[in-house]
């Protein structure tokens, strides 16, 4: 898929990524890269406010969950069920969040369950940056609710 559709269809459908500047840099086989400036996303330190930091590994996850669906023409209700994330530095300068794809043993896990079951879930790391450095990691519990036709 195209980034700047995907994107677009963030900025659409979930007014936060949009809010908080999300643009989406990269999605290929090894997974998905999104960013963000820091400006619109400040605390009162002066440095990125963790809501951000936490809403953009939650995006890239999603992106990445999204993106492999489309690429398997499944239509699916894809939702966020659980969000960890851990700060270890200061975020001084733009955002980024990389999201891994996964493997094909839990890909495969996944749409097997997906097919059998109408729902699935699949968990989602994220690496977080700013300026070259690790600020962060995260992981996402995503869920798929598939259509009854």
């Amino acid at each position: 898929m195209d980034p700047r559709d995907v994107e677009r269809y963030l900025h659409d459908r979930i007014p936060l990524a949009r809010a908080v500047g999300a643009c989406v840099k990269r999605i290929d086989a090894d997974g998905a890269c999104l960013e963000a400036p820091l400006a619109p996303n400040l605390n009162h330190r002066g440095t990125a406010f963790g809501g951000s930091l936490s809403v953009l590994g939650v995006l890239a996850g999603w992106v990445v969950v999204y993106v492999g669906l489309r690429r398997d023409d499944v239509d699916a209700h894809l939702v966020i069920q659980r969000h960890e994330v851990d700060f270890t530095a200061p975020a001084r300068d733009r955002l980024t969040a990389w999201a891994p794809a996964p493997g094909a043993a839990a890909w495969g896990t996944f749409r097997r369950t997906l097919n059998r079951r109408r729902r699935a879930r699949l968990d989602v790391g994220c690496e977080l940056r700013s300026a070259g450095r690790d600020v962060g990691r995260c992981w996402g519990r995503y869920v798929a609710l598939g259509f009854d036709g």
